[in-house]
Parts: C-alpha cells; structure tokens; sequence
C-alpha cells in the first residue's frame, strides 16, 4: 500500500518541531544556567566581606641573643631585630629565622637610641656617644647586601651645662622623628621631661628645654607638638611649648598614650581602661585634637574569663593592663592591638570595630606587623627569645558594614561623613569605601532623567496612541523608537562635547526658557483647538503636525535667544540680582547635564511601553465615555490614562532601572566625583560607572576588589526589583490571578 504523502510531510514536520521544541528548551535553560552563574559569580565575590577575619599560627623558633631586642623594625620586605651588645649594633633577621645577619660596630661607651621612624621600609636607631654627639644611622638592604649609612648628626654637649652633665648622664633617650623633624626625649625624674628638637639637613641648632610637672610625653613631630600629661590631664603643646589645647580631664594618674605611624591619631586609655581615639585636625590653620569616639568595648579586654586563657592564675593584674601596643597595616584599615600580656585584638583603625580576639598562653613583650603577617616576640624559658608567627586570613572581612554605610570619622575629618576614595596617595591612610556617594549618585542621576523622561515620553505617548490617525501613528512612533537604537556612548559624546558647554554658557537662558514653557505649551494647545475645528484637519492632520512643531521649535529658540541677550548685558553691565545669581555659576559636569542627556536616553524606552498601554485600551471603553457625554479631553484623563495607569507606572519604573543601571553617558558627562549629597550643581558617580573606571585597576583579593562586586550586587538586586514589580504590575493589567 502506498503511504499518504500529508501523512509523511505530517510526520516529518512534527519530528522537527519537536526537535526544534528540545533545541531551544535546551538553550533556555542554558541561558537560565548561565545567568545563575553570572548571578553566583557576583554573590561569591561579594560573601567573602562577611567573613571574620582572623590570625592563623604559621610558624615558631627561638633566637640566641645575647642582650634583648631594642627595637623591631622594617627592612626592606624583611623583619629586622636590633640589640647593641659587645660594642657593636647587631641586626637580627626575624622573618628567616633570626639569625644575625649583619654587625656594625661603635664605641663601646656609646649609648643605643631608639627610633620612631616612618621612613618606608628603612630601618633607623641612634647611638649616643660620650662625646653628647648624636648620630642617626639608616640600615637598607641593597642588593642583598645589608648596609648602613649615616643619616645625620648633631651635638647637644653645647645644650648642656658644665652643673648638669651629672644630671642628664644615663638618661634613656627615645627619638621620634617624621621626614626632617626629629624630637629626641628623655624623663629626668618623676615629674620633669628633658625634650631635644631639631631639623635635620639644616643650619639651625638643636634646642633643648626641660618641661616641669609632667607624668608622660608624646611626640609628635609631624605637627611638631608634644602631648604632655599630669594628674590626669592632658596638654597639647606646640614647638615653643606653648599651650594650644587642653584635653578633657578625666583620664587617671598612669593613663597610657600610643599614636598611630602616621601621627594622625592619638589613642589614649582612661581610668576606666577605655582607649578614647583623637584625631589631629587642621582647625582653623592650627592642628589640634578632635575627639573621634572609642575602641570598640570588645576590643579592650577588661576581664577577660578564665576559660579562654591558660594559665588562669596569671591573668589577674595582667588583664587590668589595657592595651600595650598598637600595630596598623600600610593600606588596610586594620590594626592589631596588644592587649595585656596575653591578648590580641583586631579592630577597624577607621570605624574603631571590634573584628576578633586572639588570647594567647604566655606573655608577648612586643609585636610587629608587617605584610599580613603579625610577629610576636617572648622570652623563651630557656633565656632565648622566641618569635611566633601568625598569617591574616579573610582579610577583606575587615571592611565592616559600619564603613560601608555609615558616616565614618576618619584622620584629617572634624566631622563624620560619607567618603568614596580608594586611592591612598601616603602609607598609613585610610582608604575610605562609603558606597552611600555611589548610591546617591546612581538615584540622583536615575531619578532626576525621569523628570526629563516622563513630561517627553508620556505627551508623545498620549498623541500618538490617543490623538493620532493610524496612519500619522504608523509614521511617528517608529521614528521615536528609533532614538532607542542610538548607542548611548554616542549619547553621552555629544552631551559631553556639546550639551555641557552649552549649559555652561547659557544657564539663564536655560532657566528662562524653562520658566516660560509651560505658557508656550498652553498657548499651542488652545492653537490647536481652533485648528482642529477647520474642514480639512483629518486630511491634512501630519502637515498641521509638522507646521506645529516647527512653530513650536522656533517659538522656543526664540525664547532662548531673547534669554541669552539679557544674560549678555547681565554680564556686560555687572548689576542687578540676576547678574550675581547666574552669570557666576556654571553647569559643565553636573547632575542637570547629566539628567537631560540621561532623560533623552530613557525616554524612548518609556514611550514606547506608554503607548502600547494606551492603544490597547478598548475602543468600547471610550466609546462608551462619548456616549455618556464626555468630552475627549475628560475620556483620556478620566477613563484611559486610569484603564492604562498601572502599564504606564510599569513602564516609569522600567525606565528607572534603566537609568539606574547606565553606564556610559553617567561616565562620559559627569565629573565622576562621587559625593554624597543631592546638590543639582555638584558632580556624582554612579555604581555603573564607578565599577568601569575601578575594577581594572584594583587587586584580585583585596577588599576594594571585593567591595565592587558588592556594588555590582546591590546594582543587579535593584535592577532586578523594579523589573520584578514593572512586570507584576503589567500582568495585573491583564487579569492575570495567580499573582
């Protein structure tokens, strides 16, 4: 029997679609894998910001000196130990093992002085010698090869009276120095502070001058200030030692002082062992100390509990002890506090957070931190000095939320504010990673294009879905949505090369055609009723189209010229209000600029939505308003703008999230400075354009790195948001239950 050929071509064809059915179910759901993918990508890169950081033990040895460590310094990329013994400065290679590495000799009636230095990665100290000449040495690795070369020197025996040679004979000196500035300090007695102030590379010689009635002494020669205390109190003096600030007086008899390497801030422990933080502020062209809150309660371990350390019989006094010393990272907003004996803390040095608690089981004399590597160094009960080593993990976890989105006080503030800058142009600063300016930037830009959008894309919508013939609308709307296929990079060029000089010149112009356009608008739709009422207006209804917009348009540039005549002779003749408000300000770079070509952009996105809203009205709607008396007017506004409402809402709010989510035009016209503020004026930077211009240049792994993936989720959730929303809006429209 010879087979049906339809039933052949039949069988054939339901072969393909049902391969075609597989195929492209197939490609569905890997595109549906691939956007989870994309989805989880960014997730993973973000989750590592709420991991806890924390000290992971690495290694530990013993070092065989004959005398302690004076000073832990830094070496190039190498941890270094120095201790004077058998007339000779030895340096101890701490990072590979601990072993001496070099030896450099000096008199044997010398006297070692150590120095506080922030001179990149060079190590420093002082001998004094019996002549009271001081000389300052820099030890460097070059080449592998340790060496040591002379810094400088100067002599204090012409300081020192005949009387008091006796008086200032074995005094332990202590130098502290920033750049040129060095303050060389020794206590005398209980209540008297010898202090040595001198610039190097100059002709001037040094000074010395014996403070009275004074517990301690902080140098600070940044600023060349000392911070002296007494009784509880302390004093913020300047380089002639006069009084230029007086601290609060609640701070105890033994109140311990420790300042940050940049001598930007100072943390000051007070009888209830609390660390009050300061700043050093330029108030008014003076340098003084702002009070920037406390360390975290966690941070200082007051009673810590017996079961978190061994031996417990050793705690007592020791837990009372407050921190001893303070170690900061170079780039990191980390610090690493020696708490007691036998605790470390870590806290955020910016928002003074508690991060994590490490106790350890016997005493630490001293730490030192350097390369996500934190040195403890103790004296073994052999004698020897033991040197245990801890690696960071998750160190991006130390970007806390509190540094994200609150206002944060950071050295060289007065006030708390919201900063974006993760460049840091010196060692020790902070970087800053507030992303409320990128936020606000975003919504300023996004929010404000649509008051740009809305009035274009809304009255286009309206003519061409409601007032229109089919033809003229088969004409016009297509050429609207054409201006969504430009590239928004072109876009932004032309904003930037032609629209922002052109607001710059013309601001008064601008603002007085703006004044006058709804009376423009007015006027032409009263025109147009009388036009609408000749004989031949459906015939002819694209020509009155296109003659309207012309007048329109001319209307309008002439406007703006009578404008720009009156900003000419404001600016010739320098008087009157309006000369003062507007010929001074400019808009080059600003949220306006950004919001007219941001607007342009979005415009045609929210036309064509509106206008398929509105068409798809029923005509048995509106013809049932006609037949109940209303006027065309009142049937669109009370019977097809309301049927279209929720379409029309969903529409704005897909035009939101595009503009929230440009890129190219936000970066090309503003001037990417992202402040936190809502000023028409000013410039912003978006989260679109903030992760174009950072994420090439910073590191994989470090937090600013993971800190834009955070962006970039807070970016996709609410993109994803608005569009969630615009399309249940849309389904209700049409009727759909299940949502």
């Amino acid at each position: 029997m010879q087979p049906n050929p339809q039933a052949r071509a039949d069988k054939i064809r339901f072969r393909v679609d049902a391969i075609a059915k597989h195929v492209v179910t197939v490609f569905g759901l890997l595109v549906l894998a691939l956007f989870m993918l994309l989805i989880l990508h960014i997730l993973g890169n973000a989750f590592p910001l709420l991991k806890t950081p924390k000290l992971q033990f690495d290694s530990r040895n013993t070092v065989s000196s004959p005398s302690p460590f004076l000073s832990i310094q830094q070496m190039g990329d190498e941890v270094v130990a120095l201790s004077f013994d058998k007339c000779q400065v030895q340096v101890h290679s701490v990072s590979t093992g601990g072993g001496v590495s070099e030896g450099f000799k000096h008199p044997c009636n010398a006297e070692f002085v150590e120095i506080n230095a922030n001179h990149g990665y060079a190590t420093h100290y002082g001998i004094l010698r019996e002549d009271a000449l001081v000389e300052l040495y820099s030890i460097n690795n070059l080449s592998g090869k340790v060496q040591r070369s002379l810094l400088g020197s100067f002599s204090i025996a012409a300081l020192i009276k005949g009387d008091e040679q006796t008086r200032f004979a074995n005094l332990a000196w202590q130098i502290d120095m920033y750049q040129n500035t060095l303050m060389m300090h020794a206590r005398l007695d209980d209540n008297e502070v010898a202090l040595i102030t001198h610039k190097l590379n100059t002709l001037s010689p040094p000074q010395l001058r014996v403070i009275e009635q004074v517990h301690s002494l902080t140098a600070l020669p940044r600023f060349e200030q000392v911070l002296v205390g007494f009784d509880g109190s302390f004093t913020l003096l300047d380089k002639n030692l006069t009084n230029i600030q007086s601290l609060p007086n609640h701070f105890g008899i033994n109140a311990h002082v420790l300042i940050s390497p940049n001598q930007r801030s100072v943390y000051i422990q007070n009888k209830n062992f609390d660390i009050e933080v300061w700043h050093s502020n330029n108030v008014s062209g003076q340098f003084l100390l702002t009070h920037a809150g406390y360390l975290d309660s966690e941070t200082v371990q007051k009673n810590p509990s017996s079961k978190e350390l061994t031996p417990s019989e050793k705690l007592g006094e020791d837990a009372q002890q407050g921190i001893q010393q303070i170690v900061f990272d170079r780039q990191k907003m980390l610090a690493i506090a020696l708490n007691g004996d036998y605790a470390l803390t870590m806290f955020n040095s910016a928002t003074q957070e508690h991060l994590n608690t490490l106790f350890i089981d016997e005493p630490i004399q001293q730490i030192h931190w350097h390369n996500q590597q934190l040195y403890l160094f103790s004296e073994h009960r052999t004698g020897q000095i033991e040197i245990a080593r801890y690696t960071l993990q998750n160190a991006a976890g130390i970007t806390t939320w509190n540094s994200l989105f609150n206002e944060v006080q950071y050295s060289g503030y007065q006030d708390a504010q919201y900063i974006w800058q993760t460049s840091q142009s010196a060692e020790y600063a902070q970087a800053k990673f507030s992303l409320i300016p990128l936020i606000i930037g975003s919504l300023k830009a996004s929010v404000l294009a649509l008051f740009v959008a809305i009035p274009l894309s809304l009255g286009a919508a309206i003519y061409t879905a409601y007032f229109a013939t089919a033809k003229l609308r088969a004409w016009v709307k297509p050429s609207i949505e054409m201006i969504e296929a430009i590239p928004s990079v072109i876009i932004g060029f032309i904003a930037a090369i032609w629209l922002a000089p052109f607001a710059e010149r013309s601001l008064f112009a601008l603002l007085g055609m703006l004044v006058c356009l709804p009376f423009i608008v007015l006027g032409f739709a009263a025109l147009q009723g009388l036009v609408k009422r000749s004989e031949n207006y459906q015939q002819k209804q694209g020509l009155y189209l296109l003659l309207t917009s012309f007048a329109f348009l001319a209307l309008l540039a002439g406007v703006f010229q009578l404008f720009v005549l009156l900003q000419g002779l404001f600016s010739t003749t320098q008087a009157g209000l309006l000369s003062g408000m507007f010929v001074d300000i400019t808009l080059s770079k600003t949220t306006i600029v950004v919001a007219l070509a941001l607007g342009i952009a979005v415009a045609p996105t929210i036309y064509s939505l509106v206008d398929d809203a509105l068409f798809e009205v029923p005509d048995g709607v509106k013809q049932a308003a006609f037949a109940l008396g209303a006027t065309e007017l009142q049937t669109l506004v009370k019977v097809v703008l309301v049927v279209a409402l929720p379409s029309i809402i969903s529409a704005i709010m897909l035009g939101l999230g595009r503009a929230f989510g440009e890129t190219m035009i936000v970066l090309m016209v503003t001037g990417n400075t992202p402040i936190a503020n809502w000023d028409l004026l000013s410039g912003l930077r978006s989260l679109t354009s903030n992760l174009t211009i950072e994420l090439q240049e910073s590191s994989i792994g470090s937090a600013h790195y993971h800190i834009l993936f955070l962006t970039a989720a807070i970016l996709f959730a609410f993109t994803f948001i608005i569009n969630t929303i615009a399309s249940f809006l849309k389904r209700k429209l049409q009727g759909d239950k299940h949502v």
